[in-house]
């Protein structure tokens, strides 16, 4: 009887996605690492104002965050990593926020 083929598994650790983030600032888009380029005085700027005035409208509804890092876990496997973004501006709902922080001890120390 002939084996099903493998499935291509895309991403990577979860530790190996901290490790090498560390070491060089990037967001994983499918197989495609892009590297996070540095920002412009104008365009930081452009972002402190909007994140004031999110912030200042959502007030107790939810968090909002600067140049925050998510990760994309694998449905069956959260230390395996299938993407992730820093976007300028995050928003987090604070039901979302506090779910993902009592389900993950350790969030301190991994990206959102």
């Amino acid at each position: 009887m002939m084996q099903p083929p493998t499935a291509i598994r895309t991403g990577m650790a979860l530790a190996e996605f901290i490790r090498e983030h560390e070491a060089a600032p990037f967001e994983l888009i499918g197989t495609e690492r892009i590297p996070r380029m540095p920002t412009t005085s104008g365009h930081n700027d452009l972002m402190d104002r909007l994140y004031t005035l999110l912030k200042e409208h959502v007030q107790q509804a939810g968090t909002v965050r600067m140049e925050a890092t998510f990760v994309l876990p694998e449905a069956y496997d959260a230390a395996w990593v299938t993407g992730a973004r820093t976007p300028d501006v995050l928003y987090y709902a604070a039901e979302r926020l506090n779910a993902y922080k009592a389900a993950h001890p350790d969030w301190p120390r991994t990206p959102y």
